[in-house]
């Protein structure tokens, strides 16, 4: 029997829409409690911490894990981070991109017991929950292992916007550019 949360629970995620299918996406993520540990505001500007440095640097290296990713618009705010993921899978053959779907398959099932089944999403290795789910994971085990006094954590899930046309993507590249000279106003803003 379900719980009356879970019926309550918004849909976070376009049932219809294959999110490993060639498009631009608009990400939204943010820190835990919306903590301000990746840098601060001065003067109209975001100066990045230690940790918002770390997290400029795997920001960078998501097309190297994934290479049908190509990166565009980003902005790293003191808890959060916009960016627009674009994937294209055109930028690698279909071979080399099945066998990459493979090898992910192998690692998952491989004593674990857990994931099986061609059609689980959880094997997509090219859909944009795989790579944000590597791009946190990656973020926060460097984080920890560099700062191992401060538990830094992500929010449990992230937000998605399917950019769906030119002007979309320009109003959503503004945005990301305007976003550190209105963070006093950012819903995302803690005193």
């Amino acid at each position: 029997m379900r719980s009356t949360q879970e019926f309550s629970r918004k849909q976070k995620r376009l049932p219809s829409w294959d999110y490993s299918s060639n498009g631009y996406y608009f990400v939204t993520i943010c820190t835990q409690n919306h903590q301000s540990y990746l840098g601060n505001y001065l003067k109209g500007k975001i100066r990045l911490s230690s940790l918002g440095k770390i997290v400029e640097d795997i920001w960078g290296k998501i097309p190297m894990q994934f290479p049908i990713v190509e990166l565009d618009y980003h902005v790293i705010m003191p808890n959060h981070i916009h960016g627009i993921i674009i994937i294209d899978h055109s930028l690698v053959s279909s071979d080399l991109l099945n066998r990459s779907i493979m090898i992910t398959r192998d690692a998952m099932n491989n004593g674990k017991g857990g994931v099986t089944g061609k059609n689980n999403p959880m094997l997509s290795s090219h859909s944009l929950s795989k790579i944000i789910r590597w791009f946190k994971g990656r973020c926060t085990y460097e984080i920890n292992k560099a700062f191992p006094q401060i538990v830094f954590k992500w929010q449990s899930s992230f937000h998605e916007r399917i950019i769906r046309n030119e002007k979309e993507l320009y109003q959503i590249r503004k945005y990301i550019i305007d976003n550190p000279l209105k963070w006093e106003l950012d819903k995302y803003y803690l005193d």
